[in-house]
Order: C-alpha cells, then sequence, then structure tokens
C-alpha cells in the first residue's frame, strides 16, 4: 500500500505538485498520458520489490523479472491514460470519481480477473476477507489513477463539458 501513502502525500502537497507540472511545457493531454505511465511504473516497481522481498514463487504481476514487468506495463498504463482523455473529451470528472472508477475496475483487471472470481467465491465464505480483497484493490489502482490526475485535474476538466449522469454504465445509473 506504499502507493496509497505516495497518493495521500500528492494530495498534502496538491498546490505545489499542480504548480510544478502546470510549468512543463506540453500539452495537458501529454501530462497526464506521462504522469498515469510513471504513476503506473512506480506501483509496478513497488509490487516488484514488495513480492521479491517475499520472495513469492508465483508473484501477482505481468512478468515476474521487473524490466519486462516494466515494458508490459508502459502498455497497459498507456491504454488507461488514453481511455481516460477519451472519456475526458465528452465528461468531466472528479478526482474522487476518477480513483473509484479506477479501482473498482482493478477489481477484473488484476491478473486478468482472477481476484474477481475470488471475490465472488468468499463473499459468502468469508465476508471480511473478500470485502479486504476489494478494499486493497480499489485503494491500489485508484492511487495509481490518482496520483496522475491529481496535478493535471484542473486542466482537464472543462467547465463547458457535461457531468451528465450518462457517464456512468447502466448498472450504476440504476443505483444513483
Amino acid at each position: 500500500l506504499l502507493i496509497y501513502t505516495i497518493f495521500v502525500g500528492a494530495l498534502l502537497f496538491r498546490e505545489r505538485l499542480t504548480n510544478v507540472i502546470a510549468r512543463i511545457r506540453l500539452s495537458t493531454r501529454w501530462k497526464f498520458l506521462f504522469l498515469m505511465i510513471a504513476s503506473g511504473l512506480l506501483a509496478e516497481t513497488l509490487a516488484w520489490i514488495s513480492n521479491f522481498l517475499a520472495r513469492e514463487p508465483q508473484p501477482a504481476l505481468l512478468h515476474p523479472q521487473l524490466i519486462p514487468d516494466l515494458i508490459l506495463g508502459i502498455g497497459f498504463y498507456s491504454g488507461w491514460a488514453v481511455s481516460w482523455l477519451i472519456a475526458h473529451r465528452f465528461w468531466r470528472f472528479s478526482l474522487l470519481s476518477v480513483f473509484l472508477a479506477t479501482g473498482l475496475s482493478g477489481i477484473w483487471t488484476e491478473q486478468a480477473g482472477i481476484a474477481f472470481v475470488n471475490l465472488a467465491q468468499n463473499l459468502f465464505v468469508n465476508p471480511f476477507s473478500a470485502f479486504y480483497g476489494v478494499l486493497y484493490l480499489v485503494i491500489v489502482y485508484g492511487s495509481i489513477a490518482g496520483l496522475a490526475y491529481l496535478p493535471v485535474a484542473r486542466e482537464l476538466n472543462n467547465p463547458a463539458r457535461s457531468n451528465n449522469i450518462l457517464k456512468y454504465p447502466d448498472f450504476v445509473r440504476d443505483k444513483i
């Protein structure tokens, strides 16, 4: 959960971080893309170190070796960044909505869906463990996206864009 600690630290120094990123001479979209890749690679590195120190025989990573894991991570986190940039062409999103949406998507993204299957299997057998697993994934994946989004949120959120409920999938809209 070190990535979450870094995210909280970034929240505490939000203004400074935003000012530093604003000075970079790139478009906001490129900044976000690079920030998402950097945030993701940081998370992958921390996960790799954690698995290495625990001597995990089957680490829950994109690849068990660090360099191939980071190379695969570039593609994975670039895809997330592009997805968010496409969504931002139509709608506005708050930091909380980016955090939660990305965190919840981490449930079925983690280990190619195995985390979601484990959640479903443990929900009635051990609900505390199932809830803890979901909370853990939401916090980790949400922190990755939140860390990238935090310094560029104001620039990406054009007030002229819709904040309509249509930005959420049908199953979420039914609950709101």
